[in-house]
C-alpha cells in the first residue's frame, strides 16, 4: 500500500495529510497543522498541560477581541492567482490592539496573526456571555415568579 502525502498551504499555516501510513501494522491517517512558531521552527502547537506552566484562567484578557476589526479580502495574485475571497484580520491592526497576537518574521516585520490564540480568546468570550445569559435567565424566572405572586395579592 502506498503512502499518500498531501500538503495544503495557506498564508496562515501548512496542513499535512498523510494517508495509509503503517504503525505497528495498522493503517491510519495523520492530519496535523504545522505552524511557524515564535522560535522560527516549523512544528505543531502543543495543547497538553505537560508542555505548559503558569496555567491560569484567561479572565478578562480576551476583552481585547472587541477592538478587532474582521475584514474580507483577496490575496495578491502572487499568493493566490485565483483570487479566492478570504475572511480574517489585518496583522498590523491586530498589533495595535494586542502585540502578543501577532508574529514577526526574521526581519522583525509583522507577518501573521496568531489565530490559534484568537480562537481560544473567542471561546473565552463566548463562555463569559453564556454564563451571563444563564444568570439573566435565572433572574427573569425569579422576576416572573415575583410578578405572579404580586398579581395574586392584588
Amino acid at each position: 500500500m502506498k503512502t499518500r502525502v498531501r500538503l495544503f498551504v495557506t498564508a496562515l499555516s501548512l496542513f499535512i495529510v498523510m494517508t495509509n501510513l503503517h504503525a505497528q501494522g495498522t493503517a491510519f491517517t495523520y492530519q496535523g497543522r504545522l505552524n511557524d512558531g515564535a522560535n522560527g521552527l516549523l512544528g505543531t502547537v502543543t495543547s497538553s498541560a505537560r508542555f505548559k506552566k503558569n496555567i491560569q484562567s484567561m479572565g478578562d484578557a480576551s476583552d481585547v477581541l472587541l477592538a478587532l476589526k474582521p475584514v474580507t479580502f483577496v490575496y495578491k495574485p502572487e499568493l493566490d492567482p485565483e483570487g479566492t475571497p478570504q475572511f480574517g484580520l489585518i496583522a498590523e491592526d491586530v498589533e495595535k490592539v494586542d502585540p502578543a497576537l501577532v508574529l514577526h518574521d526574521d526581519k522583525n516585520q509583522i507577518y501573521t496573526v496568531r489565530y490559534e490564540a484568537v480562537n481560544a480568546m473567542l471561546l473565552n468570550e463566548f463562555l463569559k456571555e453564556h454564563h451571563q445569559v444563564a444568570e439573566q435567565n435565572m433572574e427573569i424566572q425569579n422576576l416572573k415568579q415575583s410578578v405572579a405572586e404580586l398579581k395574586q395579592t392584588v
